[in-house]
């Protein structure tokens, strides 16, 4: 019903059943009746295909009935055989507008939910072969041209500017003047834009009934020197009367497009020396990584008028402590832990929150919100209750030390908050001192300016015990925490050995916070990680990479020795999670380790490169699975991940890219990996003309060379050109479109020219380059062109000897290189490239290969010749 009721011209096709409850739980009668008097009944007459499609071909009949209520009229007892039990149909106004399941699952896919997105698909799906009747041949009055004519002292604007048959005109705009006209450009005779020429024309339409001719050969930088920017408008042209037969009416062939009606194409927007696209020959290798600030982290700074310490306290002189409501405080130095340090002894504790305690406002100044602290202190638990079995901490490892929050919001709510607390593991004998560590951070809630009050206390053991606490210290991550920039990529993780934080397991931390407890064994003399508490297969370890470091092609040496308290043998698995800048994440398998059990220590250890989908991350994490053990105590030690090469290096190309490729040309880098969409761009920043030597701006994998893999080696391809067609909306639903429309027998060159955002995503035949039913197009070439951004690449239908080499297709919805149908033969398709070609949203048509699971390349017909192209990767492959 919905769907009935935003899209009242599909065709839909309902199981009997489910349309019989939409309109039976419909009470929506006023909207039901104007659906009803939108739909006009009609005869189709249907292929067989479509009769199995509608159900019409040895399909079941329900034995459901159907009331169908408004619609009762408007459900056919036959269509081609088709029960009116089976299916509830509403016809649409016209044939033309058909659309199929697939559209209509798409344009919910793609959110086109609104009756103005609706329309303007619907416009688009404007190509219509059934008006054309024949096909459209040069026009005779441009037997000879007359000498060209400047542009700017000939022609006015005006809605249809048609450049008159047997009329050169020459666009000598050398200034990157902009030209907008209002409507279409009419090209019956001829339009020169010669190679000095610089400017932006702006257009609803260019017809070409003559000849377009263009020439570039300058080297290729950032910008293109000229820019046709098709803007939506026209729909339609009127043919030269030569060819007034062709189109019944006006021809419609969408919007923004430029067409080819009779006419031809002499472009030349690239030197015949320069190459479309390179193979990696070499790659000079450059040093370590150095990234750049804010992409690794740094020691934080205290607030001002504060020290990195913020809380020290010895009990040597006047101190702000107490007990905790009730308890006895005592400060001595008798049997301390080193004879001398005083220390506060907390006695007649009545419960276990009893213990050390400090109210903060004299400290909050220095505290801030989500910053990493320490606290350290010695400690003993005394036990004076003549239990001989003792304290649960020295029996258990329970109810041992816990460091506790406390605060009073503004509405006199009290909150507590554990910052950090001993772990399961961490089981001490009475009577003796122990060093107490662990870290922290303070959330916004604890430290918001309208509390009443802030306080934090040393608490955990039960009741009855005495606590005994000296040496209180409170600061922030210590310095050896924080690699300098010229050395944090040396090593991605720090504290690999668990003894160059003081003792604290920073920065490493459990994978689910509050959960699994981490603590460091054996310090100082030969540390290590415990992790304990575990619950899940995945509770591990885990630590934040620095993003800087972990540049495109980046190599990178990983180790771990890991003991697991287990009887049973467990493999585990390391990996990396890695969030995309739109907050999805995906996961990557760093290493998988041997077998292992409670027999001792086993290394893993791996290699892994990165590509650019981590370069472009925002954060990057390690972790460590488990599979099949979700609880044993697991040790960590020699944690490493260590820079071997790459990260910077060049790539070598082929040296005739020299005096062509320039600085400031985007180029692209098809993945090198089972990731197609490690595909990346990247910008010259610099170029060697004698040994093709790049230096590239930009995060990507380096290639593989030809001297490294002669079978499997990288390509860099050129996406800038001097010559640009390309749509004023980025939208490629909305894009632009060249087509070649039944003009057989005429040679058309289209070479080293540039199409962006061209392409109509979901619109029959509004392809960025598109041989149309012309025939025999003996001599045609279609050649070094680049389509990036856009919706499909290159496509032929119903046209024969067409050459298309040299050309790149690079970051494309559905389709790049396509023959779709059977009548395209005897086409050369040689050394075209195609990456990153993705999946699209919307189905173009029944008829049309799917672009939902597309291919660089899709052939029809093995009548026509493929040499030396490269598929460089697609979506879902």
């Amino acid at each position: 019903a919905t769907a009935a009721s935003a899209f009242p011209q599909l065709l839909l096709l309902l199981p009997s059943t489910l349309a019989d409850g939409i309109l039976r739980g419909s009470n929506d009668i006023e909207n039901t009746n104007s659906i009803k008097k939108n739909l006009d009944i009609r005869d189709l007459v249907f292929s067989e295909e479509e009769k199995i499609l509608l159900g019409s071909s040895g399909k079941q009949k329900t034995s459901a009935t159907t009331n169908t209520g408004v619609f009762e009229d408007y459900v056919l007892d036959t269509i081609g055989g088709v029960n009116k039990e089976d299916h509830l149909y509403l016809l649409p106004q016209t044939p033309d507008l058909i659309l199929s399941f697939d559209d209509l699952n798409d344009l919910s896919e793609a959110n086109i939910q609104d009756e103005t997105q609706e329309r303007i698909l619907r416009e688009d799906r404007s190509l219509s072969d059934s008006s054309i009747t024949g096909n459209f041949s040069p026009l005779s009055c441009n037997g000879a041209y007359t000498a060209c004519t400047p542009w700017n002292t000939t022609l006015p604007l005006t809605a249809v500017m048609t450049i008159p048959c047997g009329t050169c005109i020459s666009m000598d705009f050398t200034q990157n003047e902009v030209i907008d006209l209002p409507g279409t450009l009419n090209i019956e005779g001829k339009l020169v834009v010669p190679n000095n020429a610089k400017f932006t024309l702006k257009t609803d339409m260019i017809v070409v009934q003559g000849e377009l001719e263009m020439t570039k050969n300058n080297t290729v930088k950032a910008n293109p020197e000229v820019s046709f920017i098709m803007k939506k408008g026209a729909t339609s042209f009127t043919p030269h009367s030569q060819n007034a037969g062709v189109c019944t009416g006006s021809c419609v062939v969408g919007h923004r497009a430029v067409v080819i009606a009779g006419g031809k194409l002499n472009i030349r927007g690239l030197s015949p020396s320069c190459p479309a696209w390179s193979p990696v020959v070499d790659v000079v290798p450059s040093g370590m990584v150095v990234p750049p600030l804010g992409s690794f982290s740094t020691a934080p700074d205290p607030k001002p008028g504060c020290a990195s310490n913020i809380l020290s306290e010895t009990f040597s002189g006047p101190h702000d402590w107490d007990g905790n409501l009730g308890a006895f405080v005592t400060i001595t130095n008798e049997t301390s832990w080193d004879g001398k340090s005083n220390y506060m002894k907390v006695s007649n504790r009545l419960k276990s929150w009893q213990g050390p305690h400090l109210e903060l406002s004299s400290y909050m100044d220095c505290f801030e919100a989500d910053v990493d602290y320490f606290i350290e202190a010695q400690v003993r638990i005394v036990n004076t209750t003549d239990t001989p079995e003792g304290s649960e901490c020295s029996r258990e490892g329970k109810k041992c030390i816990k460091f506790r929050g406390e605060f009073m919001q503004s509405t006199d709510m009290v909150k507590f908050v554990t910052l950090h607390e001993m772990s399961g593991l961490d089981a001490v004998p009475d009577n003796t001192w122990f060093t107490y560590r662990g870290s922290f951070k303070f959330n916004g809630f604890f430290l918001a300016s309208g509390n009443v009050y802030r306080s934090l206390s040393i608490e955990g053991p039960e009741e009855g015990l005495e606590l005994h606490v000296g040496d209180i210290q409170i600061y922030m991550a210590p310095p050896e925490a924080f690699p300098s920039q010229d050395v944090v990529c040396k090593d991605l993780f720090v504290n690999g050995d668990a003894g160059s934080t003081g003792g604290y397991s920073y920065p490493w931390k459990p994978f689910v916070k509050n959960e699994a407890e981490i603590t460091i064994v054996d310090y100082p003399a030969a540390p290590y990680f415990r992790l304990s508490d575990r619950f899940a297969e995945y509770s591990s370890l885990t630590t934040l990479l620095p993003t800087g470091c972990t540049v495109a092609g980046a190599k990178y040496l990983f180790n771990v020795d890991i003991l697991i308290h287990a009887e049973d043998t467990v493999e585990p698995i390391v990996i990396i999670r890695t969030w995309r800048p739109d907050g999805t994440f995906l996961f990557n398998q760093i290493a998988k380790c041997p077998s292992m059990n409670q027999d001792g220590w086993v290394n893993c250890k791996s290699q892994f490169m990165f590509g650019d989908v981590h370069a472009s991350s925002p954060k990057i994490e390690l972790l460590f699975v488990f599979p099949g053990d979700k609880s044993s105590v697991i040790d960590f030690d020699n944690l490493h991940f260590a820079w071997k090469e790459g990260g910077g290096a060049d790539p070598k190309v082929e040296s005739s890219v020299g005096g062509c490729w320039d600085v400031g040309a985007t180029v692209g880098v098809p993945s090198s990996t089972l990731l197609y969409e490690s595909s990346a761009r990247a910008t010259i920043a610099a170029v060697n003309s004698n040994t093709g030597q790049l230096t590239l701006d930009g995060s990507f994998e380096i290639p593989e060379s030809k001297l490294e893999s002669p079978n499997t080696f990288g390509r860099i391809a050129l996406l800038s050109r001097n010559i640009e067609f390309r749509s004023d909306d980025t939208d490629i639903r909305q894009g632009g479109q060249l087509i070649v429309l039944h003009t057989p027998n005429v040679q058309q060159i289209l070479e080293g020219v540039a199409f962006r955002y061209f392409g109509q995503q979901g619109v029959k035949d509004a392809y960025p380059v598109h041989f149309h039913h012309s025939g025999d197009s003996q001599n045609s070439l279609v050649s070094k062109n680049s389509v990036y951004d856009s919706n499909r690449c290159i496509v032929l239908s119903g046209t024969q000897n067409v050459q298309v080499h040299d050309n790149v297709g690079f970051d494309i919805k559905g389709y790049c290189f396509a023959v779709t149908d059977g009548s395209a033969t005897q086409n050369y398709f040689y050394r075209n490239l195609g990456a990153l070609v993705k999946k699209t949203s919307i189905r173009t048509s029944p008829e049309e290969p799917d672009d939902k699971l597309p291919a660089v390349f899709y052939i029809t017909n093995p009548n026509n010749s493929y040499l030396e192209n490269v598929a460089g990767g697609r979506g879902d492959s």
